[in-house]
C-alpha cells in the first residue's frame, strides 16, 4: 500500500506521485514494491518518471514507516496488514500515517490501496517426498488465525500475478525490456510467425493469379482478333446485302407502282373528264364539282408519289427545303383518316406549333403515314386502340415518336422490324425499310423499343434546321 504523512496535504492521489521521494523495502519484494508499481500502471501512470528518488531499506533500520514519519521520504510502500500490525505494536502512532488511494475489500480487515495477490506461498518440489508435503498442507491448513485474521488456504489463480509481471516487463518477462530489432522481434514474434505465413500464401496466390491471368489475357487477345475478324466481315456482309436489299426492294417498288397506279390514274382522269363534258352548259352542282376537285387532287398525288419512287430506282437525288414538320404531321393525318384502317382507332398528337427543317415533305409525309398505318395494324385485334404521336425537342434534334398498344413484341421481332414489311391492307405498303431510307436521305433514322406494357414505339430522329443559315 501507498503511505504518506497524515498531515501531508499534498498528496490525495496516486496521480499527485509525480517527482516525489519514495521508501520500499526491496526491488525484488512482490507485496512491497511490485504490486504498488503495478497499480501505477492500472491508473495509466508511468513508474519510471514518477520518482525523483527511491530508498530501499533492505528490511534494514530505518524502516519504511520511520523514513515517512521522519520526513527523510514523501511516500512509503508497505505491505497489506503492516500499517495496522505497526499500530497494534505501539511501533507508530495510530493515525500518524495515511493509506493513499484507499480501496475497499470485504475479503480482508486491513486497509489497501492496491489489488489484492496472493502472499506468502509455500510450494513443493518435483521430488519431494509425497507423505512430507501432505503432512506439511495438513498442518498450514489446520493452524488457527493470526491476530490480524490472516490464515492458510489454496491459490489456485496465479494469472493475475502472471499479468502484473508481465505488465512491468519483469521476472520471467524480463526480455521484453528489449529495445531495437531483437527486443522486437521477441516481443512480437508469434505475430511475425503469422504475418510471414501470410506473406508467403499472398505471394503463392500472386503468383498463381499472374500466371491465370497471363493465359487468360492471351486467350482473351486472340478470341477478340477472331471477333473483329468476323465482326468486319459481317459488317461488310451486311453493307453489301443492305446495298443489294435497297436497290431492289426500290426497283421492285417503283416497277409496281408505275404499273399498278397507271390503270387508276387514266380511269380517274377520264371519268373527271367525262364528267366535266356531262356538266358541260347545265347549272353547276356544288357536290359535283367538290368530287371533280377530290379526283383531281388525288390523282395529281398519286402521280407524284410515282414520280418519287422512279427518282430512288433511278438513284436521283430530292430536293428539300425548309419545312414545318408540324404541318406536315397534320397533312399525314388527314391522309391516315382516310384510309379504312384508321375505322375505330384514335390518334392523340403532342406537337409544338413550330418545328423547322430541311426536308421533302412528301417523303416525311408518306412515311408518318405509314408509320401511322402499321400503328394502326398492330392494335387492331387490341382493346385499346389508340395511337400516340409526340414531337419533340433535343439539343440539336426533333425526335417524333409514334406509339400504340398493340401485341407484346419480342427480342426476335424487335430485331427484324428494319427487314421489308408485307404490304398493308389499305395502307401505302411503303415498309419499314423505305421509312428507314427516307429517315436516312434527310440525315436521321428510325429507332424502336417495346411500349409499356405492350406495344411498339417507332421514333423518326431528324435533324434541326440551321436558323442562322
Amino acid at each position: 500500500m501507498f503511505v504518506v504523512r497524515a498531515n501531508d496535504s499534498r498528496f490525495n492521489n496516486l496521480s499527485d506521485l509525480v517527482k516525489v521521494s519514495v521508501a520500499a523495502t526491496d526491488s525484488n519484494s512482490f507485496d512491497g514494491w511490485i504490486i504498488a508499481l503495478g497499480e501505477l500502471l492500472l491508473q495509466n501512470l508511468d513508474p519510471k518518471k514518477m520518482f525523483s528518488g527511491i530508498t530501499y531499506t533492505g528490511y534494514g533500520i530505518p524502516d519504511v514507516a520511520s523514513m515517512v514519519l521522519n520526513k527523510q521520504v514523501d511516500v512509503g510502500i508497505l505491505k497489506t496488514c503492516d500499517l495496522e500490525q505497526f499500530e497494534r505494536d505501539g511501533t507508530i502512532a495510530k493515525g500518524a500515517l495515511r493509506v493513499l488511494n484507499p480501496k475497499n475489500d470485504s475479503s480482508i480487515s486491513c486497509r489497501v490501496s492496491t489489488d489484492l495477490y496472493p502472499d506468502v506461498v509455500f510450494a513443493s518440489l518435483p521430488k519431494a517426498d509425497s507423505n512430507l508435503v501432505k503432512t506439511v498442507s495438513v498442518g498450514l491448513l489446520t493452524m488457527e488465525q493470526t491476530r490480524g485474521g490472516d490464515s492458510w488456504g489454496f491459490a489456485s489463480d496465479f494469472t493475475p500475478v502472471s499479468s502484473l509481471y508481465r505488465s512491468l516487463e519483469i521476472g520471467p518477462y524480463e526480455y521484453l525490456k528489449e529495445t531495437g530489432f531483437t527486443g522486437f522481434a521477441k516481443r512480437y514474434r508469434h505475430y511475425l510467425y503469422g504475418l510471414a505465413a501470410l506473406l508467403i500464401l499472398i505471394l503463392l496466390y500472386t503468383a498463381s493469379v499472374r500466371r491465370i491471368v497471363s493465359l487468360r489475357t492471351r486467350d482473351l487477345t486472340i478470341a477478340l482478333k477472331e471477333k473483329d475478324k468476323a465482326e468486319k466481315e459481317a459488317r461488310e456482309s451486311r453493307e453489301n446485302l443492305f446495298q443489294l436489299e435497297k436497290a431492289g426492294v426500290v426497283s421492285e417498288l417503283s416497277a409496281m407502282f408505275a404499273h399498278e397506279a397507271h390503270q387508276p390514274i387514266a380511269s380517274l382522269i377520264n371519268y373527271a373528264d367525262g364528267l366535266k363534258l356531262y356538266l358541260k352548259g347545265k347549272s353547276e352542282d356544288p357536290l359535283v364539282q367538290e368530287a371533280l376537285s377530290e379526283i383531281s387532287t388525288q390523282a395529281d398525288r398519286l402521280s407524284k408519289i410515282i414520280q418519287r419512287v422512279r427518282t430512288y430506282a433511278k438513284r436521283q437525288h430530292h430536293e428539300v427545303k425548309k419545312e414545318n414538320l408540324s404541318e406536315i404531321i397534320d397533312r399525314a393525318l388527314v391522309s391516315f383518316r382516310r384510309s379504312s384502317i384508321s375505322t375505330g382507332v384514335d390518334v392523340e398528337v403532342k406537337a409544338p406549333v413550330t418545328a423547322n427543317l430541311l426536308a421533302d415533305a412528301l417523303e416525311l409525309e408518306l412515311l408518318i403515314v405509314n408509320l401511322l398505318k402499321n400503328a394502326a395494324a398492330a392494335c387492331r385485334d387490341s382493346q385499346d386502340k389508340i395511337i400516340n404521336v409526340q414531337l419533340s425537342e433535343a439539343t440539336n434534334e426533333w425526335m417524333l415518336s409514334v406509339s400504340d398498344h398493340g401485341q407484346v413484341i419480342s427480342d426476335k421481332l424487335l430485331s427484324q422490324l428494319s427487314h421489308p414489311t408485307k404490304s398493308l391492307s389499305g395502307g401505302l405498303g411503303l415498309g419499314l425499310s423505305i421509312c428507314r431510307l427516307i429517315a436516312e436521305s434527310h440525315g436521321g433514322k428510325l429507332t424502336f423499343k417495346p411500349n409499356t406494357p405492350k406495344g411498339l414505339v417507332v421514333t423518326l430522329h431528324l435533324p434541326k434546321v440551321n436558323e442562322e443559315n
